[in-house]
């Protein structure tokens, strides 16, 4: 993989996990762990506010970011 995902990758791969329970009804969904990567992971982190509320566990971009 080379350097950043493109907002177009990040988007087909969350329409892929959001599309399992219709195109595969009857197979198990026990995980999505095996669809998230390293690359989608930091994508999802450069998009995230710094400005915003703490997450549910109360942390907090900046300390994430440590």
């Amino acid at each position: 993989m080379s350097g950043r995902l493109s907002p177009g990758s990040v988007s087909t791969k969350l329409q892929r996990i959001a599309e399992l329970p219709r195109t595969a009804p009857s197979r198990p969904k026990t995980t999505l762990a095996h669809h998230i990567d390293k690359e989608w992971m930091h994508e999802a982190w450069r998009r995230t506010r710094r400005d915003a509320a703490p997450g549910i566990d109360g942390t907090t971009a900046e300390e994430y970011a440590k």
